[in-house]
């Protein structure tokens, strides 16, 4: 029986089998503690410059909408001003065809 009892110790690993596997395991559950640090330390950093990311985003769209409006006004106001150009046009046509006529009037008076 107490060989037995050896034989069965021996394929257990001996006696510093259990304080082997528990170093082991601490060192695991180091190593993983230290992964996941950084993992959480990655994370952290990209979320930081997701939300950095976003209010330029948001900025750059409130920007555009004021473009934009701006764009309208121009646009509004230079088809008024061609609208102005093309009646300002079509009165200096008139006024140079009554004065030529004028002129022909008076031609034709002397």
């Amino acid at each position: 029986m107490e060989k037995a009892k050896r034989d069965q110790h021996k394929n257990m690993g001996g006696v510093h089998m259990s304080q082997q596997v528990q170093v082991a395991t601490k060192k695991q559950v180091a190593v993983l503690e230290n992964r996941l640090d950084q993992a959480l330390k990655r994370f952290n950093t990209i979320l930081a410059d997701n939300k950095k990311k976003r209010e330029l985003i948001d900025h750059l769209r409130q920007e555009k909408v004021i473009f934009e409006n701006l764009f309208k006004k121009l646009e509004k106001e230079l088809g008024d001003t061609k609208k102005e150009i093309s009646i300002i046009t079509e009165d200096s046509t008139a006024a140079y065809d009554q004065r030529d006529e004028a002129q022909f009037k008076m031609l034709a008076l002397k």
